[in-house]
């Protein structure tokens, strides 16, 4: 056991190298997207996928998708959907067992072919690009909804997962450490900030760095370690906390922080042992507290700043601003193109030129499902349908210790799509997620009669 810790710490050493040293040399950040790739695929091929190796590698790559985009490690902008499609269809089609293709997750992306056929463009590398911009989301979506749908997790695999996750965003958190000004040399603003986010959209990276409070504070409500030592777990999320807070993007830290107590709130409710919904409930206050407190240091470091930016507070004093941030605006607008195009949309990518057409700021989607109404019409909406009715029907067949995870997965994705669309794997994987079935081990306290 000891050995196993210290293994693990060294690995998590050689991460923070590693984030360095991707800083300093886009090569080598290159070389390790694609070493991830070249050795997730060997032994995926090689074992089969007998041990879920499709699963681990393909989380580690969603985890490691902004710091590959950060320090130009990537080949294309979209590399972490396809790096997520590819391991995962490996998998599959690896291993020698059948598996159940769910035929809703066809559909859905079948109904999102029929508006390509609208789609206006003046070059065809324009067509090209934002073509697979929009439906590299949705086919990852499926990729990870067809391999994870009722897929057998014991809590070690599940444990193995959020490692995987947690090691790249770890090295990306470092990253921003020595990517970013001294805070002293910082003028503050109410508006998210590049400079701290490593010269980099802020969305993004408040996204992932939320992404590893979740990870690690359902690991510790879970009774997991993901490094061996809680302790250190905490450390780890205090870093991501205090990261992610000083990029001034809202959405990823509010979502992270949502799903989590969402997740603890279920796991009490279904929890039969008086003792569990103690200690469910005794961390929660600490968790509470100790957010309170990372969130108050890291106000003091901006001066008061972080406070006022989530109050929703305008330059103007006194005066609340828009805490959409113009999402509403973009939201709205693909509202009216659903109305003036109720059949076919105005086409996979044309929203933001429908947009520009009204005098209106030339922006992509911003929210994943006004997307798929606005470009894709009456299909899209059919579309919208299938994926959010399938995650509650899921959660009602699941068993009681997977229906925490089914309800903490569904939220975290659900907003990820609403603030930052699918501009990132991380929701497609996420989604595909919740239809895991994770086993019951012999002394869970969670309806041990299911096991």
């Amino acid at each position: 056991m000891k050995e196993e810790k210290s293994h693990i710490i060294v690995i998590i050493a050689l991460h923070a190298v590693m984030g360095y040293l991707s800083i300093q040399s886009s090569l080598f950040c290159m070389a390790w997207g694609m070493g991830v790739m070249i050795v997730g695929l060997y032994f995926i091929l090689k074992n089969n996928n007998v041990n879920n190796e499709a699963a681990y590698f393909s989380a580690y790559w969603v985890g490691i998708e902004i710091l590959l985009r950060m320090n130009k490690g990537s080949l294309t902008y979209e590399s972490g959907k396809y790096g997520v499609i590819i391991l995962l269809v490996a998998g599959l089609l690896a291993e020698d067992r059948p598996f159940k293709f769910p035929r809703h997750f066809l559909v859905f992306f079948l109904l999102l072919l029929p508006a390509l056929t609208v789609v206006e463009f003046e070059t065809v590398t324009a067509a090209r690009k934002d073509i697979l911009f929009n439906l590299s989301g949705p086919l990852s979506l499926v990729a990870a909804g067809v391999y994870f749908y009722k897929r057998e997790f014991s809590k070690e695999q599940l444990n193995k997962l959020l490692v995987y996750f947690v090691l790249p965003i770890f090295a990306t958190a470092i990253v921003l450490f020595f990517k970013t000004p001294d805070l002293s040399e910082v003028t503050f603003t109410l508006n998210s900030s590049a400079k701290l986010s490593g010269g980099f959209g802020a969305n993004q990276v408040s996204t992932m760095l939320g992404l590893g409070i979740f990870i690690v504070g359902l690991s510790i409500f879970m009774d997991f370690k993901i490094t061996g030592y809680r302790a250190l777990d905490i450390g780890i999320i205090a870093i991501f906390g205090i990261r992610g807070l000083l990029t001034f993007s809202r959405g990823g830290i509010i979502a992270a922080v949502g799903a989590l107590f969402v997740a603890i709130f279920i796991f009490a409710i279904k929890a039969n042992n008086p003792q569990l919904i103690k200690r469910l409930f005794v961390t929660g206050i600490l968790a509470l507290i100790a957010g309170t407190a990372v969130f108050s240091y890291t106000d003091s470091l901006t001066g008061g700043f972080l406070k006022r930016r989530y109050a929703n507070e305008s330059s103007t004093k006194g005066k609340k601003r828009d805490f959409t941030t113009g999402r509403l605006k973009i939201l709205m607008s693909e509202l009216e193109a659903f109305g003036e195009y109720p059949v076919l949309g105005a086409g996979v990518g044309m929203g933001k030129h429908f947009r520009l057409k009204q005098g209106k700021k030339y922006q992509a989607s911003h929210t994943e499902f006004s997307r798929l109404l606005a470009e894709h019409g009456i299909y899209g909406l059919l579309a919208l349908i299938i994926i959010i009715a399938s995650p509650p029907i899921y959660y009602w067949s699941a068993n009681d210790l997977t229906k925490p995870l089914v309800a903490a997965f569904t939220i975290l994705c659900f907003l990820t799509m609403t603030h930052g669309a699918m501009r990132l794997a991380m929701p497609g994987f996420l989604y595909g997620l919740i239809f895991i079935h994770l086993l019951p081990s012999t002394d869970d306290s969670l309806h041990r009669e299911q096991a």
